[in-house]
């Protein structure tokens, strides 16, 4: 990054060695000797991908200093496991809301964030242009977005300069209260959103009745929801414009019932259903139920959550509802041998 010129345009840093910083430390010497990098003139990096065990508020901090002085050429930041809930929050919030720079990805997985982050991300979503176009936030564990994060955030996705086309709310406990205006700022400002993941929110069935004025390749995996969404999903697509193409309900109590309404919709032409789940499968006709194997209608993918058997966590159901359902299902792998 020092170098005259620089060719290093993606930077991908994982470091698991454990660190604990204590209340108060000064930065470490890894922190100082990428921020070095970072705010050399000669620094054209585009991407920065950090995973580093134990990165504490004073690091991220410093990072924060090193973007203010860099060249802004960063156009994806992904963070993990940083804290941002003191001054290093500038770390995100700088390159959100400097006209200089043109963040176009940002992804913080197993973060603490704050609200200023919120508030920097819907800044950068009313712009005009605004350049922001995926962000995805990810907890695996114990993540809340909640009601003052939410309401943030969709005050910059109903803004009318808004070009988002990837939302990824990962595990941030939303449901009620939190969802509605998200949804709600979505259905206003829809034309740009091509890919939304809502997996493991507890959503439930309602969550999904809010939601079918909204479709776009929704991910919902393991959002507690019941054979009830399959049939609002199918009802909307059947009203609506048939333009879902991708429909993750893994990991999902949908019992045979929900499964048999999914079923009856693939087999409807107006289907354009590419993915659902991730798993490629064939689906084939009834009437084909010899040896030999037809060309399959569509390809399409079935979800691994699908097909984990009965008495598992995953959608609860029987091969045999597939069955009855006048499709048979075979793995595309086996299809090509």
């Amino acid at each position: 990054m020092e170098s005259s010129p620089s060719h290093l345009r993606e930077l991908d840093l994982e470091d698991r060695t454990p660190y604990q910083p204590s209340a108060g430390a000064e930065p470490n010497s890894r922190t100082r000797i990428l921020r070095r990098g970072l705010q050399s003139p000669n620094c054209e990096l585009e991407v920065l991908r950090l995973r580093l065990e134990g990165l504490s508020e004073a690091d991220c901090e410093l990072f924060a200093s090193a973007l203010r002085s860099a060249p802004p050429c960063m156009k994806e930041l992904e963070l993990t496991d940083c804290d941002l809930s003191g001054p290093g929050v500038q770390f995100v919030c700088f390159p959100l809301q400097s006209p200089d720079h043109q963040l176009a990805a940002l992804r913080l997985k197993e973060s603490k964030v704050p609200d200023q982050v919120y508030e920097a991300v819907a800044s950068a979503l009313k712009r005009s242009p605004s350049h922001l176009r995926r962000l995805e936030l990810v907890w695996w564990d114990s993540g809340d977005l909640g009601d003052s994060g939410a309401s943030l955030l969709s005050a910059g996705l109903r803004s009318p300069t808004c070009e988002l086309q990837t939302l990824s709310l990962y595990g941030c406990s939303l449901s009620g209260s939190s969802f509605s205006p998200l949804v709600s700022a979505l259905e206003a400002n829809p034309s740009h959103l091509l890919d939304l993941n809502l997996g493991w929110n507890p959503l439930q069935d309602s969550g999904v009745m809010e939601l079918c004025g909204f479709l776009r390749s929704p991910r919902l995996e393991n959002c507690s929801l019941t054979a009830v969404s399959c049939s609002l999903l199918v009802s909307a697509l059947r009203s609506g414009p048939a333009r879902l193409e991708n429909l993750d309900l893994s990991w999902n109590e949908l019992k045979d019932s929900g499964v048999k309404e999914l079923c009856s919709f693939l087999e409807d032409p107006s289907c354009r259903l590419q993915t659902l789940g991730s798993v490629p499968v064939c689906l084939v006709t009834p009437e084909h139920t010899g040896e030999e194997t037809p060309e399959p209608r569509t390809q399409t993918t079935l979800g691994s959550g699908f097909w984990a058997g009965s008495g598992g966590p995953t959608a609860g159901f029987t091969h045999s509802a597939v069955s009855r359902a006048v499709l048979k299902v075979r793995f595309a792998q086996q299809a090509g041998s």
